[in-house]
C-alpha cells in the first residue's frame, strides 16, 4: 500500500507542479508582449510539454528524498503541522525560485510582473499537496491499525 500511495503522490505532485507553472505563466507571462520571450502565448502546446516533462521526474529525484528527510524530523517533533508547514514553505520557495528562473529581471521591471503571485499560487497548490499526502497517510494508518478494522 505504501508504494501505491507514493505513486499517487508522484502523479499528484507532477500534476500540481505543472498546473502551478502553467497558472503562473497565464497570470504573469501573458503580461509580456514581446516576441523575445517564448511563453505560453508564443509556443502554445510546446510550452505545456516543456513544463510537464520536467515535472514528472522531479518527484523521485527531489521531493521523495526530501519527504523521507521530513518524515525523520516528524518522528522527532511528532505533529503533522510541522511537516505540512515545511512542505508548504518548500513549495513557496520553489515558486519564488521558478518565477525568477522563468522571467528575466528586465521583464519583471518592464512589464510589472509580481513575484508574490508565484508565492500565492505555489503556496495554495502546496497546501493542496499536503492535504492529499495527509489524507493518504490517514488511509494507510486506518488499514494498518487492527483496532480500527475491528470496529
Amino acid at each position: 500500500m505504501r508504494f501505491v500511495s507514493y505513486l499517487i503522490l508522484w502523479f499528484c505532485f507532477s500534476f500540481l507542479l505543472a498546473s502551478a507553472l502553467l497558472l503562473l505563466e497565464y497570470v504573469e507571462g501573458y503580461k509580456i508582449t514581446t516576441t523575445e520571450y517564448y511563453g505560453l502565448r508564443n509556443l502554445g502546446f510546446a510550452f505545456v510539454l516543456i513544463i510537464v516533462l520536467p515535472a514528472i521526474p522531479a518527484y523521485p529525484i527531489l521531493i521523495y528524498p526530501l519527504s523521507l528527510l521530513i518524515q525523520r524530523i516528524e518522528q522527532i517533533t511528532r505533529p503533522f503541522l510541522v511537516r505540512g508547514l515545511i512542505m508548504v514553505l518548500l513549495w513557496i520557495a520553489a515558486g519564488w525560485f521558478l518565477f525568477h528562473e522563468m522571467y528575466d529581471a528586465g521583464f519583471v521591471k518592464q512589464y510589472g510582473l509580481n513575484g508574490f503571485s508565484a508565492v500565492v499560487i505555489f503556496g495554495v497548490l502546496g497546501l493542496i499537496y499536503v492535504k492529499i499526502e495527509h489524507f493518504l497517510q490517514m488511509c494507510m494508518h486506518k488499514r494498518s491499525d487492527p483496532s480500527i478494522q475491528a470496529s
